[in-house]
C-alpha cells in the first residue's frame, strides 16, 4: 500500500543517515522530519528502530565506533550568556536561507544554460575550478571531518575558515546545480563549523567577551545543519551522537527555537 511504501522509503532514508553517519538515533528522527514530514506513526517507530539501529551496526562493524569530532572540554558560559546561542541560530537561519535561495537561483539558471549549451563542457569547467581550489585550500575537498577537527582545536587561521566558508557555500551549489551528486549534510556541518567559529572570534575580538570557540563551533555545527536541511531535532541527535559529548544539550537545543523564530 502507498502508506506502508511510504514507511518502508522512510526506514531506508533513516537507515543511510544512520550508517552514514553512526548516528541511530538522528537515522530515526530524520525518517520522521523529512520523509513523513512530522507525520509520526507510532507503528513506524518500531521500524524505523531496526533500519537505524541495523544499519548503524554494519556502520560500526566495518568502520568502527570512535567519534568523529574531538575537542577538549566545554566552557558553555554563564546563563545569560545564553542569548548568544539564540543570535547565533538566527544567524545560522539566515544564512541557511541564503544557501537555499542560491541553490534555487543556481537550478534555474543552469536549466536554462542547458538549452543552448551541452552539460558535459559546463561540468568540466566547473571540475576544473573545484580542483584548482583544492589545489590552494585542500581542506575543501571530501567530508571534511579533518578541517574540522582541527577548527575545533584553533589550529586554522581566521582568514583561512573564511575563505573556506566561502568556497564550501559556493562551490557545493554549483556542483550540485550543474549536475553533479552528493548530499549536503556534511557540507552543512563543515559551514556550520567555520561560521562558529567565526561568530565566536567576532565576540571576542570586537566586543571582548569571553566565549568559548570550541563550543560556538559545535552549536554552529548543529545550526546549519538544522537551517539547510530543516531537521531541526536531527540536527541536535546527530551533533551529540558524532561526538559523543551531551554537555552542551542546552545551548544547542535553543536551535530548535530559533529555527522555529526563522520559519
Amino acid at each position: 500500500s502507498k502508506g506502508r511504501l511510504k514507511i518502508v522509503t522512510a526506514a531506508g532514508a533513516g537507515a543511510a543517515i544512520a550508517g552514514v553517519f553512526n548516528t541511530p538515533l538522528a537515522g530515526v528522527f530524520f525518517a520522521i522530519e523529512v520523509v513523513l514530514l512530522n507525520d509520526f506513526q507510532a507503528s513506524a517507530l518500531g521500524i524505523f528502530l531496526l533500519s537505524s539501529v541495523s544499519a548503524s551496526a554494519v556502520s560500526r562493524t566495518l568502520l568502527g565506533n570512535d567519534p568523529k569530532f574531538f575537542f577538549g572540554s566545554l566552557d558553555l558560559g554563564p546563563y545569560h550568556h545564553f542569548v548568544f546561542y539564540l543570535i547565533l541560530g538566527i544567524g545560522a537561519g539566515i544564512l541557511s536561507i541564503a544557501f537555499i535561495k542560491a541553490s534555487e537561483f543556481g537550478r534555474s539558471r543552469f536549466k536554462r544554460l542547458y538549452k543552448h549549451i551541452p552539460k558535459l563542457p559546463v561540468m568540466l569547467s566547473i571540475g576544473i575550478l573545484m580542483g584548482t581550489a583544492g589545489l590552494f585550500r585542500p581542506e575543501i575537498f571530501g567530508v571534511g571531518y579533518e578541517s574540522i577537527n582541527n577548527i575545533l582545536s584553533h589550529s586554522v587561521p581566521v582568514n583561512t575558515i573564511v575563505i573556506l566558508f566561502v568556497l564550501k557555500f559556493c562551490l557545493v551549489i554549483l556542483i550540485l546545480r550543474s549536475g553533479g551528486f552528493g548530499g549536503i549534510f556534511a557540507p552543512s556541518i563543515f559551514m556550520g563549523a567555520c561560521y562558529g567559529f567565526l561568530f565566536a572570534f567576532v565576540f571576542s575580538e570586537f566586543l571582548h567577551l569571553s566565549v568559548d570557540p570550541t563550543t560556538y563551533t559545535l552549536v554552529g555545527m548543529g545550526a546549519m545543519l538544522a537551517g539547510v536541511n530543516s531537521v531541526p531535532i536531527t540536527a541536535i541527535m546527530m551533533l551529540f551522537e558524532m561526538t559523543n559529548d551531551y554537555n552542551f544539550i542546552l545551548p544547542l537545543c535553543l536551535l530548535y527555537t530559533s529555527d522555529a523564530a526563522d520559519e
